[in-house]
């Protein structure tokens, strides 16, 4: 199985072969900040702080975090400045509707 991060003109393209018209998008990058806090106040400082323990107390997530290569690292962090999200509105074009 193939994937491909999509940009915003592609996504677009997506919705119009499947018969949708886009009102509107709005794309927003990934903020690991705010992904952070979110989960803090969501989980509560015990809980999360209780998960990330138990993961790094695994083995297999300690070999792949914490022995990763400089290449490998400034690869992850490059690829993780691509990623985000969309919100795309759209309406189904129907037999009697126009594409602009």
């Amino acid at each position: 199985m193939d994937v491909k991060l999509l940009q915003e003109d592609e996504w677009r393209a997506v919705y119009g072969e499947a018969g949708f018209e886009v009102m509107s998008s709005t794309v927003y990058p990934f903020n690991y900040i705010e992904q952070f806090l979110g989960e803090l106040r969501a989980d509560g400082v015990r809980r999360r702080l209780s998960a990330w323990l138990k993961a790094f107390s695994d083995p297999t997530m300690r070999r792949t975090i914490f022995k990763m290569d400089r290449d490998t690292r400034r690869g992850l962090r490059q690829f993780l400045s691509y990623v985000g999200y969309g919100l795309y509105v759209s309406r189904k074009i129907g037999k009697f509707d126009e594409l602009d």
